[in-house]
């Protein structure tokens, strides 16, 4: 243990002497960036009258289009990503993510889908550790767990990691990052969170993740808290199945849901919802709970941003779910963006159809592309 916190701590040491230097020099580019905030814009802003206008020119089909982030299908050939592209504009999809590829690559295609949108897109990436994470091409830093074992706890490192994380994925184009990790790794038979979370402390990790959110908004891009409730004490990996957390809502709230409230008082943009069950509170994954959704993150906890959901192609949800059920049961729980969506068509028809039989209110649609529309704006993406 003590050799583990020497690695860390040298490693923290050489990030605190090169973060630095980076952002100096960069400092005029950064300064040129949007700072992100929490403040919404004013119905007497005239954003407000943009997104009216173009909730008002799409269908209904391409309305619930804008609640989907499209994972970007690896190694295209140029053929192939104008297809993708312009089918995706005939959908009208939210945005999308990248998972993997080249820097260059991700690049051209990210120019030809905003060239082809009709709608802007939001572009994304699951970048927790930086962008060499996906892009094998770009830099990786220390994981989070370096961080939580430097004493004391360095948030000064954890603020300029997000910060020059945040100038990478402005620089790449990309608007999201699904990061940072809000998890505590508070179960050492965890299977899938690890080294990804700060700490195995809820508090030390609350103290961290208000960092993390500052430097990627400082560094030109929006953040993600990941994976509400909590993921970090469960004994499963929900990409291959069923992940279970066995807490009561009280016990939630002394625990687990420290660090997502400091991150959401910090003014992230976005929580993730994970595929966990919690089984004293529902008998659904958290994603398609619309107690945990909209009564606690939504209600209880006052996040007024984007709700988006794990991968919906992930085992947790493929294994009991069809695209179209699914689908329609993250609507109702209160999700904004249904990430990983790997069948557009039959998660389409699935919503569709629970509008048009009176399931999901029509407004309940309007609502979230409101929510996504603006965000929009206020990026500065059209």
């Amino acid at each position: 243990m003590n050799r583990f916190k020497n690695i860390a701590t040298v490693a923290a040491l050489l990030l605190s002497l090169s973060l630095p230097l980076a952002v100096e020099a960069q400092r005029g580019f950064r300064d040129n960036l949007p700072r992100f905030s929490a403040k919404g814009l004013s119905f007497s802003d005239p954003e407000v009258n943009w997104v009216d206008s173009v909730l008002n020119t799409l269908s209904l089909e391409q309305r619930i289009a804008q609640l989907m982030i499209v994972r970007v299908p690896l190694n295209m050939d140029d053929r192939q990503m104008l297809d993708f592209s312009r089918q995706m504009n005939s959908y009208r999809v939210g945005g999308v993510c990248f998972f993997a590829g080249t820097a260059d690559r991700q690049a051209e295609i990210t120019r030809r889908l905003r060239q082809d949108a009709a709608v802007p897109l939001l572009v994304s990436i699951d970048g927790e550790w930086g962008l060499g994470m996906r892009l094998k091409d770009m830099y990786s830093f220390p994981r989070n767990a370096r961080f939580g074992l430097v004493e004391p706890n360095l948030d000064s490192l954890v603020y300029e990691m997000g910060v020059e994380v945040g100038r990478q994925c402005r620089m790449m184009g990309i608007h999201f990052n699904y990061a940072p990790v809000t998890d505590v790794n508070s179960n050492p038979k965890n299977p899938v969170i690890g080294t990804r979370a700060y700490s195995n402390d809820f508090s030390k990790a609350a103290e961290l993740v208000p960092a993390a959110v500052q430097g990627f908004h400082d560094g030109g891009v929006l953040c993600t808290l990941k994976h509400f409730p909590g993921h970090g004490n469960t004994q499963e990996d929900s990409h291959k199945g069923t992940a279970h957390l066995y807490k009561t809502l009280p016990e939630l709230r002394r625990q687990e849901f420290l660090p997502f409230q400091a991150g959401i008082r910090a003014g992230a943009d976005m929580v993730m919802v994970g595929h966990i069950v919690v089984d004293k509170v529902d008998s659904r994954p958290a994603t398609l709970s619309k107690k945990l959704v909209t009564d606690v993150l939504r209600e209880e906890l006052g996040f007024h941003g984007l709700i988006i959901t794990d991968s919906m192609g992930m085992g947790a949800i493929t294994e009991k779910y069809s695209p179209g059920e699914a689908a329609v049961l993250a609507v109702q729980a209160g999700d904004d963006l249904l990430l990983g969506i790997y069948n557009i068509p039959e998660a389409l028809a699935g919503i569709r159809t629970a509008v048009e039989s009176g399931q999901i209110p029509e407004s309940r649609i309007d609502s979230s592309v409101r929510r996504i529309l603006t965000q929009k704006v206020e990026m500065g993406i059209l």
